[in-house]
């Protein structure tokens, strides 16, 4: 689970062997896996200054861009206010960490957002992207975009539990573990192409339940691959076309814009306990800092 793609769109999380020294502890070349013209997202354990330049140093080599959370202890010295409410900032890179010698510095662009739903306290968070231009890239638009980066623990939900069907791999070394996941992330993309073919652009594309696509494509796929010799062309439109309405009538439920207070009844370490289970309804309230 270290990247999942969406179009041009990367998110990858927890890159750490362990907590202490976190940066030099870097597991694996994920980085020169960036594809060119892609915009990737990632959480405060990229929002330091050290994994922030090695990131800057592989998006530029093919002309992508990245957009992190910032840590909040980091420090940077302010170069420029931008019109958006934004600014540019110089974040120091301490020696051992700069991808090239002369690389003392992080040039990076600075997104301040309070987020909150009403009734709710707001969180404020810190955005770094190398997205410099305010009119092509507003910072509102950004940080909107950031805040629906969680939308992929949905595609792991999918692939784990819907796609897979078992609780553990079935392979029994690691180069076969490597081939077997790389066949279920396959298998996922070919189902989101019949997934967004299914749509039409008649209704939004991950409203359609995968859960129920899944069998009914694997129908149209078995009867296409046996009878595909003795089926006219017209005929074969037909099944799919019939195929694609059926998987249309299994819509999921528009999601509630609702969250969940960051606790648990049973304390443990420094969680809040939770007393009284509650929500917040409303849709997210984004202003710039």
């Amino acid at each position: 689970r270290c990247c999942s793609r969406w179009g041009c769109t990367i998110r990858w999380r927890r890159p750490w062997v362990g907590r202490a020294s976190r940066t030099a502890r870097w597991r694996g070349p994920v980085f020169p896996a960036i594809p060119e013209q892609a915009l990737v997202l990632a959480d405060r354990l990229y929002g330091s200054g050290a994994v922030a330049a090695s990131l800057h140093a592989a998006c530029r080599r093919v002309s992508s861009h990245f957009l992190v959370r910032a840590q909040t202890t980091v420090k940077g010295r302010i170069v420029e206010r931008l019109t958006d409410g934004s600014c540019v900032l110089d974040v120091p890179v301490k020696r051992r960490y700069r991808p090239t010698p002369e690389a003392r510095t992080l040039t990076v662009r600075e997104i301040q957002v309070r987020v909150a739903r009403p009734g709710q306290r707001a969180t404020v968070l810190r955005l770094w992207t190398t997205l410099t231009d305010p009119r092509t890239a507003p910072a509102l638009d950004l940080a909107r975009l950031y805040a629906q980066r969680w939308e992929h623990e949905l595609y792991f939900r999918e692939v784990k539990h819907d796609l897979r069907r078992t609780d553990l791999l079935q392979s029994h070394t690691v180069e076969t573990a490597a081939q077997e996941i790389a066949a279920i992330v396959l298998a996922s993309a070919l189902l989101a192409v019949e997934r967004m073919r299914a749509a039409n652009g008649e209704v939004p594309v991950l409203r359609v339940s995968f859960a129920k696509m899944l069998p009914i494509v694997e129908g149209m796929w078995f009867t296409l691959d046996i009878a595909a010799p003795v089926l006219t062309e017209d005929q074969k439109q037909f099944i799919l076309t019939q195929m694609y309405e059926r998987m249309r009538r299994h819509l999921t439920p528009k999601r509630r814009a609702r969250s969940c207070p960051r606790a648990v009844r049973q304390p443990v370490t420094k969680w809040p306990r939770l007393l009284k289970n509650t929500s917040v309804d409303g849709a997210f309230e984004f202003t710039i800092v």
